[in-house]
């Protein structure tokens, strides 16, 4: 029985392996899960299946709220993260792309938002209510990344 440690390039594709796996559709899963989910499975085994310290680092990367996703404005429309927040200490903040009105319509040509950006007052523009689950809506994020 040989004991054995993983390199570091090894510790750190387990984790981009496994997020992506779990973030997206396969022949065997369909319906990929949310990333807001996989990160907090995957934290939740840090020091156990991953290294805790890529771990963190992996999670400051890809962001609390990460690229993906799919978030329920303050406009009650549907919007996919495309890109991190422009601030890191304003995580919450992300910059997004509507792709469903607030009656429920898709649209294609949706407006893309920085949600960082303030009014007149000082106050945020849009803010995000809750992250939405991908496949209550049956929604792909990922093609718009293409």
């Amino acid at each position: 029985n040989v004991s054995w440690k993983l390199s570091m390039t090894g510790r750190i594709l387990m984790i981009a392996d496994c997020y992506d796996a779990m973030t997206s559709s396969r022949v065997y899963r369909r319906d990929p899960i949310s990333p807001s989910k996989v990160l907090s499975f995957m934290f939740g085994k840090s020091g156990a299946s991953f290294d805790p310290t890529l771990m963190k680092l992996f999670m400051t990367c890809v962001g609390i709220i990460p690229i993906g996703s799919l978030v329920m404005l303050d406009t009650n429309e549907l919007a996919v993260v495309l890109k991190p927040a422009t601030d890191p200490a304003d995580a919450e903040h992300p910059y997004v792309k509507v792709i469903m009105d607030a009656n429920g319509s898709a649209m294609e040509n949706g407006q893309e938002l920085d949600l960082h950006e303030k009014d007149e007052a000082g106050d945020y523009r849009h803010n995000i209510i809750r992250l939405i689950d991908n496949t209550e809506h049956k929604i792909d994020t990922s093609r718009y990344f293409v």
